[in-house]
């Protein structure tokens, strides 16, 4: 459904970015854009010109509080830890489920009209609880009204039962491609996931050959966010050099709202052409979280702050990378890592290049005196054990901290960086070596020998625009870029479906 049309006229120089406001429980996205709606320049759109947008309203959601019930049937905490399905009133498939937050004991799901059944997924969570009110969830209306879920312990149980570590506790992965299960599974959350194969990449001197997935190695879940055509370019040669160095079957998340119509037309060539999966997956921002309102910083409030509840219960594990790195190396060395209990793994920031000393703020004031002998983490790479990170609600914990310092607008100046960072006392974090982020500003040239991905991030004292840098510090970017751009160019100008259903998405 058409949810608006808007049309802008440029009468300033500056960047802008079109926001919609809707109401809470909508998802409405772009529909139909010719420009980069998050980076909008009257040099673009032209002197005198109209930019015109169509946004969609593409889901609606759910809101709930889940409580256990005391025996005297009054409600005596939130059902934290909970993990429930929603499926479709006599359907077998399993479209939605979730995780109850410690947080007010919030939960939401995909809720487009229809009747919805609620049930405790099986595992630790059903041994613990049963239903003590479990109706059926009605959404008749574009207004969503608040659901209320309540359970009670099963007789001789606690709640910290729910906690435990134990086989029940390990979730089955996501069905292989090929599977009977899949088509079920592709549509949880509303993800769109492509099936289909492709042809590997011609090899040359500078661009390894695309490796095809072994289905007999374990799935990859890879995590990324972008915004803005450039981005998304970017996020395309991130793929592209992620296939080309890894032979596990792949699946890519990326965060819905903030993909332009372009992109969500081209990655469908991208899976068929380097042969990996993908969904697109979302997570409306909470009522009772501080909100965000510049777009960047919710972006990066997106990376941190939802892990446990942005993906299917049933993926164990996800790597995050940024858009703007090339992978040199098997990231199945990365899923394999050991975090020694840790929930998650980030890389500590560069400390090699000495011409940038007065630039690591860590070293020094504030920082220098929270952390102590702790390291000062980058968020462009990271792993995350997602079952330890439920059982041990650390969602809830960071989301509580966030809160807190969100009340003030100068914290958090990296909100995705310095929010698991701080938190390191409470949640502490496993240091992943070195070599696996190296970023030309912090790092030196001597260490990039063994870097196992490359990371575009800005140089504070020249400024350099990353397709520049990109050109100058990665030998292989050139070819990767060309590919995309190919790609790009021949969707441009014979149309996606066609490409899609004739074949011709070789380069």
């Amino acid at each position: 459904m058409v949810g608006s049309y808007a049309q802008l006229h440029l009468a300033t120089k500056h960047t802008l970015t079109a926001a919609v406001h809707v109401l809470p429980t909508w998802l409405v996205t772009a529909h139909e854009a010719e420009h980069d709606m998050d980076n909008l320049r009257r040099v673009d759109v032209g002197d005198g010109k109209l930019c015109e947008a169509t946004y969609k309203l593409r889901q609606l959601y759910v809101e709930g509080q889940a409580f256990v019930l005391g025996e005297d049937g009054w409600p005596i905490a939130s059902a934290k830890g909970l993990q429930i399905d929603v499926a479709g009133k006599g359907s077998r498939d399993i479209p939605d489920d979730t995780i109850v937050m410690g947080n007010l004991g919030y939960f939401q799901v995909h809720g487009n009209p229809g009747i919805y059944e609620v049930t405790i997924k099986p595992g630790l969570s059903n041994d613990t609880f049963e239903p003590a009110s479990m109706k059926d969830v009605e959404v008749s209306s574009y207004i969503t009204p608040p659901y209320q879920l309540r359970v009670r312990l099963r007789e001789g149980k606690t709640h910290e039962d729910i906690f435990l570590e134990g086989k029940s506790s390990r979730p089955k992965l996501l069905a292989q491609p090929g599977s009977k299960n899949q088509g079920a599974l592709s549509r949880i959350f509303g993800g769109i996931t492509s099936m289909l194969s492709g042809e590997p990449v011609s090899p040359s001197a500078s661009n390894p050959p695309t490796i095809v997935a072994d289905a007999s190695l374990p799935t990859i879940h890879i995590f990324s966010v972008a915004s803005g055509h450039l981005y998304e370019k970017l996020l395309g040669i991130m793929i592209l050099s992620v296939r080309n160095r890894t032979n596990c079957p792949l699946h890519f998340w990326f965060v819905d709202q903030f993909l332009s119509p372009k992109f969500k037309t081209f990655i469908p060539l991208l899976a068929r052409r380097y042969n990996f999966n993908f969904n697109l997956v979302t997570y409306k921002w909470p009522s009772w979280l501080n909100p965000q309102s510049e777009k960047q910083r919710l972006i990066w409030a997106y990376k941190i702050l939802f892990l446990d509840v942005l993906f299917p219960m049933d993926v164990p594990k996800v790597i995050f990378i940024d858009a703007d790195q090339v992978v040199r190396a098997d990231v199945r060395e990365l899923w394999d890592t050991n975090l020694h209990g840790k929930v998650y793994g980030f890389v500590p920031m560069g400390n090699t290049n000495p011409d940038v000393e007065g630039f690591r703020f860590w070293k020094q004031g504030y920082w220098k005196s929270h952390l102590g002998d702790l390291s000062y983490h980058i968020s462009a790479l990271f792993v995350v054990d997602l079952v330890e990170y439920r059982r041990t609600s650390i969602g809830d914990t960071l989301r509580g901290i966030y809160n807190q310092l969100s009340r003030d607008p100068n914290s958090l100046s990296n909100l995705d960086q310095d929010l698991p960072n701080f938190a390191q006392h409470q949640i502490p974090i496993f240091s992943l070596p070195a070599e696996w982020l190296w970023c030309e500003t912090w790092c030196s040239q001597e260490s990039k020998a063994k870097a196992k991905t490359i990371d575009l991030c800005q140089n504070p004292l020249t400024k350099e625009p990353k397709i520049v840098m990109a050109k100058r510090i990665i030998s292989e970017w050139q070819t990767y870029h060309d590919e995309i751009q190919g790609l790009l160019d021949k969707m441009a100008t014979e149309g996606s479906s066609g490409l899609l259903s004739e074949g011709k998405v070789e380069l």
